[in-house]
């Protein structure tokens, strides 16, 4: 949280410089959808409205034009909207093929949108192209795999994200759902247990407000899944 309150502090202070900065408008975009990723947003709809916002005002000024479809195809996908969301990422990779980020959202898109297997591709490909690997390619590719019910497939992804990451709140919650739908128990809740020392205030309820998914039968799976492992309702 910290590091992203940092980020839109300078951010800011970049355009209090040169209100004529496109980038920076795209940085501060990017940080309140990351206000409603990390479950800090007090309002969704708040937060949406702001960050599109600053990416019609990049949209002006900025010059990367495949960033700005990348933040719009964010935006579209949190408001469900998957249509103008996978319009928006397409967008992103025709402008800019061998970008690792343009490729990831775009996999990141159709995996929300309820196409797997279309998804899979793109997020592949994302993680061969950037070397350092980020956990979030990572954990979008194994709830990829996790829609498909290929849970083996995703478990070592995960893994390897909590190797890079010990931290990183959303490779526990993908392993909580994986080991509780494989019939894994008890590693389910001791997974459930990460999610909840990484952020004491998570519930079933703000899990389920925070599903970008397409598909009802899938969100209503993982929920029940978080439930049965011991995350509280409330």
């Amino acid at each position: 949280e910290g590091d992203i309150l940092q980020v839109r502090k300078l951010a800011q202070e970049a355009i209090t410089l040169d209100p004529e900065y496109g980038d920076a408008y795209l940085i501060l975009g990017w940080t309140h959808l990351d206000d409603i990723w990390f479950y800090r947003t007090k309002s969704r709809e708040k937060s949406l409205e702001t960050a599109e916002q600053f990416a019609q005002k990049a949209i002006k000024l900025s010059a990367d034009e495949a960033a700005e479809h990348r933040l719009l195809a964010s935006i579209y996908m949190l408001r469900k909207d998957y249509e103008n969301a996978i319009a928006e990422s397409q967008k992103s990779v025709d402008l800019a093929p061998n970008s690792a980020v343009a490729n990831f959202i775009s996999g990141m898109v159709l995996r929300n949108a309820g196409r797997y297997d279309d998804a899979i591709p793109f997020l592949e490909k994302a993680i061969r192209l950037d070397p350092i690997t980020p956990v979030n390619f990572l954990s979008h590719l194994a709830w990829a795999y996790t829609s498909l019910a290929q849970y083996e497939k995703a478990l070592p992804l995960w893994n390897k994200a909590v190797e890079k990451n010990p931290d990183y709140l959303f490779a526990y919650e993908g392993l909580t759902v994986a080991h509780q739908l494989l019939g894994n128990n008890d590693r389910a809740r001791e997974c459930a247990a990460e999610v909840l020392r990484i952020k004491p205030t998570i519930t079933v309820e703000k899990l389920k407000k925070g599903m970008d998914l397409k598909n009802e039968t899938e969100r209503t799976l993982f929920i029940d899944a978080y439930r049965e492992a011991g995350i509280p309702e409330k």
